[in-house]
């Protein structure tokens, strides 16, 4: 009699446990709905700039750059915070498949050019000249090259953003601690 009331009560409890688990699916489900449809996704917004005139020559990349499959571009501002996090983001290592375009129009301080310069020679130092060449208004933003030409730009607002970006698999060289830190506090 014990082992009848025995399997009863696991086979309750394995039902209660299929129903549990079944609702918990459908209640991530509907989260990924609501988030789609409030347009809370975390990905980088596709930059409507005109990438036929931009290529590495034009952004004052070295030629070796026009060998290169695929060339991250990350145009930062010196006045922009956000742009710092990603900056400090890096964790103290840079792919070598990845460059930054730092506009220090205006700028006070160089925080985030120092930041940079301590981890790669990939920095570009722009008094806004190239930026505007290229008709970036808005920083953060990263610019990707396929073989020195521009191919695509988007706008990103967080460092997971623009990992997501520059993680692509033809940029295999990524660094072995390139994370997300805290934002800086002003």
């Amino acid at each position: 009699m014990s082992g009848v009331v025995l399997v009863a009560v696991l086979g309750i409890v394995g039902l209660a446990t299929a129903l549990s688990l079944a609702a918990l699916v459908e209640v991530f489900r509907q989260l990924a709905a609501l988030r789609e449809r409030l347009s809370l996704d975390d990905r980088p917004q596709l930059l409507d700039v005109d990438t036929a005139p931009l290529s590495a020559t034009t952004l004052g990349l070295p030629d070796t750059v026009l060998l290169r499959e695929r060339t991250a571009v990350i145009v930062l501002s010196n006045k922009c915070s956000t742009c710092r996090v990603i900056a400090d983001a890096f964790d103290g290592s840079s792919p070598a498949s990845v460059w930054f375009l730092v506009s220090e129009q205006g700028a006070e301080d160089s925080v985030i050019v120092d930041t940079l310069r301590a981890l790669t020679t990939n920095v570009i130092v722009d008094d806004g000249a190239i930026a505007e060449q290229a008709g970036l208004d808005i920083t953060p933003a990263v610019l990707v090259l396929v073989y020195g030409k521009a191919t695509e730009g988007y706008v990103v607002a967080t460092p997971r953003q623009m990992l997501h970006i520059i993680a692509a698999p033809a940029l295999a060289d990524r660094p072995r601690r390139l994370r997300p830190r805290e934002p800086i506090a002003h």
